[in-house]
């Protein structure tokens, strides 16, 4: 089963799906404003302030099929992440500084690590600048099980960790920084580039 939790508590999930359709939708309704979807940037996700007394957050979902049609310079990536300001790409960056830590499922090449047509995991932290962590890019097979977990381990370290539960595959690491002391916005996200047509591009449903 697929599932997230923060703190250790199972968290309901939301009714409506928030994809582009979606939330030009509901942007629609209010401002009566047609807006378009850009390819790049994040395109699904849902978000949540759950405070300074964030602890922990972990997921498990399953990895999807191939794309039916991939190309040469694609790229998905789908996550749970912990923020410390609210920033969705491609929104201006905040003025303030930022993170996130993130266990990641991508598909493509856009990654320090490499990667290709397959799809692959990795644990990430990243900031506005040149500050960028990532472990190693492990690959995994459509239909196996993917665990992630990020913990807090003191005051300004987190355990970030993605683990293929089908294999027993783990690519982790510890990170500290001072920003990592507060960690209160929470994201299931589906991040994509270079993407031209959804149904060749995209995991068949």
């Amino acid at each position: 089963d697929e599932y997230f939790t923060i703190n250790g508590r199972k968290q309901s999930r939301c009714s409506h799906s928030h994809n582009t359709s979606y939330i030009h939708q509901r942007i629609y309704e209010y401002t009566g404003r047609n807006m378009t979807a850009a390819g790049n940037g994040w395109q699904a996700y849902v978000k949540q302030d759950m405070g300074d007394l964030v602890t922990s957050f972990s997921g498990q979902w399953a990895v999807p099929p191939l794309p039916a049609k991939a190309s040469l310079n694609e790229v998905l990536y789908t996550f749970t992440a912990l923020q410390n300001v609210d920033w969705v790409p491609p929104q201006a960056e905040p003025e303030e500084s930022f993170d996130i830590i993130q266990p990641v499922l991508q598909f493509g090449f856009e990654s320090g690590r490499g990667g290709g047509q397959y799809w692959g995991i990795s644990s990430w932290y990243v900031t506005l600048s040149n500050d960028v962590i990532q472990s190693a890019l492990i690959h995994v097979n459509p239909s196996d099980t993917i665990f992630g977990l990020m913990q807090k381990m003191d005051n300004e370290t987190w355990l970030i960790s993605t683990v293929d539960v089908t294999t027993g595959q783990n690519t982790s690491f510890n990170v500290t920084r001072p920003l990592l002391s507060s960690q209160p916005w929470v994201y299931v996200t589906l991040e994509v580039y270079n993407i031209e047509d959804c149904e060749e591009q995209y995991p068949p449903k």
